[in-house]
């Protein structure tokens, strides 16, 4: 059993030591642009992020953005395509739409002019050079009906997108006899009983160069839907993660976070809805190490209104056949959270997003979750600090070293200075944003010792007691602050002048990792990381 621990130690801490560590907000060269990163992908020497950028000036304009950064953080080149007029907007697509596949980079982008929404299959070369463009459109005369393109899968014979269709139409009061849908459209769509506009899943299969093999719509005579996130299950079929909403009171939408599965050729299988009684999030999916599909979203579990609501993270375990495995909820309740990503991790997932903490500061966040559904460690992270300014993640990835790199867009708010940015940041295997300091969400906690290590903590795995030595020349009162994962402190101590060890009895705390921080009257702070086993 010792040499158990011992082994699990060093699997903890030695990445610790040769890991990377930076926090970097960038754009992708338009002067005075709003930037945002969507995805992160790691290469053999560093990542690539693919996101947005605008003008801000007039007129407006919109490109899609990809910036390369070595594995030190250093930018390699940034670049940007697109038109610079008001007439089309281009942008990156959101959700996995960065990935490596046969040999060669590929996004899913989006072009839009007027109603009318293309999505792009761009591949590139290793210097991230354009090779082949691809365009995907549809329309029903006399409207537009257009592509929201939302996410990218590579699989053995092709590419698998999935997004929104929206379908547009007169004002249908006026439509006593529907125009007949144009020969050859994908979309077999019936005009009965339909809005102005219609939101409708699609699952589109391509080849290998890019070409329609087939689509599949899936649409809803109550709910409107959107198609968010793709995974190919076990059995060789596919899920997607989407989100179904209704228009509410106030013109609020209230919606839920909703998976469908298909077989291999997109034929529904059955469809299942993990939402509550308020306001949730959509569904993200990956596959769980033995197999399973896991659906994360946003779950709120109170609402003082419909535009106030309280929210958890939710993760999801479901079989092929749509059975729950189980379904945990994380983290404390907070305002306006949003879940953004997850991504598997080989022994477990990584969960992105961002949320108000404290009010009006949004910070990004990573979420830690073992392959048994337990929550290792969570993180909220930032890089513009100001009351008001925002930090949102978008993505995060394991990285090859074992930590993990986030993705997303800062935004300043005075007195913080600078535009709206991408924003990348690179953490531990356990999330900390230094060998030394591991912040853990209280926005007082701050490294001001220069780095200079003034106290231990053993035994380290511990399991009814531990100890706090503090060195000798810290002839002063300090205070020792220990906070569980999510940041909450479980406990203060105010030690004398004068006495160097404090031992705590941990013995009935609940088991994983805690962070102790020692503060000294004269504001120098250091923290620790300490395990809790049986």
């Amino acid at each position: 059993m010792k040499k158990l621990i011992l082994i699990t130690l060093l699997a903890i801490s030695y990445p610790l030591f040769s890991q990377q560590y930076f926090n970097v907000w960038f754009g992708f060269g338009i002067p005075s642009g709003r930037d945002t990163g969507f995805n992160v992908l790691e290469t053999e020497d560093g990542y690539i992020i693919n996101g947005s950028t605008d003008g801000f000036i007039y007129p407006d304009f919109y490109r899609f953005g990809m910036a390369k950064f070595n594995l030190e953080g250093n930018m390699e080149f940034k670049k940007s395509w697109g038109d610079t007029n008001a007439v089309f907007i281009w942008y990156s697509s959101g959700n996995s739409s960065l990935i490596h596949h046969f040999g060669s980079y590929y996004t899913l982008d989006a072009k839009r002019s007027s109603l009318l929404r293309e999505a792009k299959l761009v591949r590139y070369d290793n210097s991230f050079d354009t090779i082949s463009t691809k365009t995907y459109k549809a329309s029903i005369y006399p409207f537009d009906s257009t592509y929201i393109s939302r996410s990218l899968l590579g699989i053995a014979t092709g590419f698998m997108v999935t997004g929104t269709l929206e379908i547009y139409y007169a004002d249908k009061k006026s439509i006593a006899d529907p125009a007949p849908i144009k020969e050859g459209g994908p979309f077999q769509t019936d005009f009965d009983d339909r809005d102005y506009f219609d939101h409708e899943l699609f699952l589109l299969q391509l080849d290998s160069l890019g070409n329609v093999l087939w689509e599949k719509n899936f649409s809803d005579s109550i709910q409107f839907g959107q198609g968010f996130s793709i995974i190919q299950t076990t059995d060789g079929g596919f899920a997607i993660g989407a989100y179904k909403w209704v228009i509410g009171s106030y013109g609020a939408s209230v919606g839920d976070p909703v998976v469908i599965k298909t077989d291999s050729l997109g034929n529904k299988e059955w469809e299942l809805n993990l939402g509550g009684q308020y306001q949730d999030g959509t569904a993200i999916l990956c596959l769980s190490e033995d197999g399973n599909i896991l659906a994360v979203s946003r779950f709120d579990v109170d609402s003082l209104d419909y535009e106030l609501y309280k929210s958890r993270v939710q993760l999801t375990k479901i079989d092929n056949s749509g059975n729950i495995l189980w379904n945990h909820l994380y983290g404390d309740k907070v305002y306006y959270e949003s879940v953004s990503n997850i991504r598997p991790t080989g022994n477990g997932v990584i969960i992105s997003g961002s949320h108000w903490h404290p009010a009006p500061n949004r910070m990004g966040f990573m979420l830690r979750i073992d392959s048994l559904g337990d929550s290792l460690w969570y993180r909220q992270y930032a890089v513009v600090n100001g009351e008001n300014s925002l930090n949102y993640l978008y993505d995060a990835i394991p990285t090859s070293d074992g930590g993990f790199l986030g993705a997303g867009y800062c935004l300043p708010i005075p007195p913080d200075t600078g535009n709206q940015d991408a924003w990348i940041i690179k953490v531990d295997s356990m999330g900390c944003t230094s060998l030394n300091d591991c912040w853990v969400g209280q926005q007082e906690i701050k490294t001001t010792d220069n780095g200079k290590l003034f106290f231990s903590v053993y035994p380290n795995p511990a399991s009814v007691t531990l100890t706090i030595k503090i060195d000798r020349w810290v002839a002063r009162i300090y205070t020792i602050d220990i906070f569980n994962i999510y940041g909450s402190k479980v406990k203060e101590i105010t030690v004398p002048k004068s006495r160097f060890e404090t031992t705590v009895n941990v013995a009935d705390w609940e088991k994983g990792m805690y962070i102790i921080r020692v503060r000294v009257n004269n504001g120098q702070t250091s923290s620790r990381k300490i395990i809790l086993t049986w």
